[in-house]
């Protein structure tokens, strides 16, 4: 399953491939991995969207007993829009859902975030009726604006 998501189809015009999380896929956690997180004393936040975390959640291991705060940012309300979204293939929206019951079933304290527009609220609020959505406005990190544009993909900004 990696495999279809770490390699979707890609962007045809630059010919850039999805690669989430592909370097992680062989690693294991180890104490090396642990020896890293204890290298930064406190309380910290990891951002991600949680599919390498919902597709092998023995990727927390190392970090739980840290206690981070996780903020998953979710590219999505259904399978559909999350491959309009990234690109990448959609049955990795899934792992997004994943992620955060296997955060929930771990202890893990976490909030989700969404774009503003990028999906349905009613939709996410019915996929999480449990959780407090973060809405965030889009920024157009790098080549974010026009690579949803190559897609075709429209922010309902109103």
């Amino acid at each position: 399953m990696l495999d279809e998501i770490g390699r979707g189809s890609g962007n045809k015009r630059t010919g850039s491939k999805c690669f989430y999380a592909e370097s992680m896929r062989y690693s294991t956690v180890n104490s090396r991995d642990n020896l890293m997180v204890s290298a930064f004393p406190g309380r910290f936040i990891v951002e991600t969207n949680g599919i390498i975390l919902g597709y092998s959640p023995d990727l927390l291991d190392p970090l739980l007993p840290h206690d981070p705060y996780f903020r998953l940012t979710i590219k999505g309300d259904c399978a559909e829009r999350f491959e309009e979204i990234t690109g990448a293939t959609g049955a990795a929206f899934r792992f997004q859902v994943e992620a955060l019951s296997e955060l929930r079933k771990r202890g893990g304290t976490c909030r989700i975030a969404a774009m503003v527009g990028a999906v349905d609220s009613r939709r996410l609020e019915q996929l999480f009726p449990e959780e407090q959505i973060e809405w965030e406005e889009f920024r157009n990190f790098g080549n974010a604006e026009r690579n949803l544009a190559y897609r075709s993909v429209r922010l309902d900004r109103n």
